[in-house]
């Protein structure tokens, strides 16, 4: 495409992700809707659906970190231990995480995904990443599943931000991380959860459910609509998730 019409195609994107007073204009009471995510069922729940984020009360209290930088694997299946390195920034966020395993994860995805640290970093960022983990962990979805999510997005974005990143803002930045994972979720899973119940609980502090939806649009639109990605990337990305958690298979967990 000629340099003029990508820039221009790059402005109509931003200007559906970042719609002027959207995040005033749906402010709910000024109650974050993240903070109100459902507690993950824990194993032995009757009732397993990805439709609907489970209702269990409360939430899962902080998780002090391990004294020790890299911990043993059971720790990190249990989430009581984390593989990032001391002083490491997302460490200061814990609080945001069902667990330490979490931290793990979402370390790798902004890695596979190169979204910049000094453009992403921040209390905010980390807070909404991490709540989309506990979100997806609501819907009964295997870790191992959530790092296919997870992998399927960091591919999706290298190639959005590739054209567009450079003008996002850090908020924009992190919302197009979570909103690739739903178009990650929608191909790979058979049952899924409707962008109005990831917005109800992710984005209703950020803009209103319609423009949630064209943002999606155009986040397609930069795939050509394939959302299907390259195996040998697949299994590249999954690779690095299998550094950090043990992974299931044929009934079995298999330490890396």
């Amino acid at each position: 495409l000629p340099k003029m019409a990508v820039l221009a195609s790059a402005m109509k994107m931003l200007n559906v992700l970042g719609v002027a007073n959207c995040a005033e204009r749906d402010k709910d009471n000024g109650v974050s809707p993240a903070s109100r995510l459902p507690a993950p069922k824990r194993t032995g729940d009757a009732a397993k659906s990805m439709t609907t984020p489970s209702t269990v009360a409360g939430s899962p209290s902080s998780i002090a970190i391990s004294g020790s930088s890299i911990s043993s694997r059971a720790s990190i299946r249990h989430g009581q231990s984390s593989c990032l390195p001391p002083g490491h920034w997302l460490r200061e966020h814990e609080r945001f995480a069902y667990n330490l395993e979490d931290l793990d994860l979402l370390a790798v995805y902004l890695e596979l995904s190169k979204a910049p640290k000094e453009r992403f970093a921040s209390e905010k960022s980390a807070k909404l990443t991490l709540s989309m983990l506990r979100f997806l962990r609501s819907l009964d979805i295997p870790v191992q599943d959530i790092c296919c999510l997870l992998a399927h997005a960091s591919i999706y974005f290298k190639d959005i931000y590739s054209v567009i990143g450079q003008n996002m803002n850090r908020e924009e930045l992190a919302n197009v991380l979570v909103l690739l994972v739903f178009l990650a979720h929608s191909h790979v899973h058979d049952e899924t959860c409707q962008l109005k119940v990831w917005h109800r609980y992710l984005f209703k502090g950020y803009c209103n459910l319609p423009t949630l939806s064209k943002a999606t649009l155009e986040l397609m639109k930069r795939r050509d609509y394939k959302l299907r990605v390259d195996d040998y990337d697949l299994e590249v990305a999954l690779q690095c998730f299998r550094q950090v958690i043990r992974w299931k298979e044929e009934g079995k967990v298999v330490a890396i």
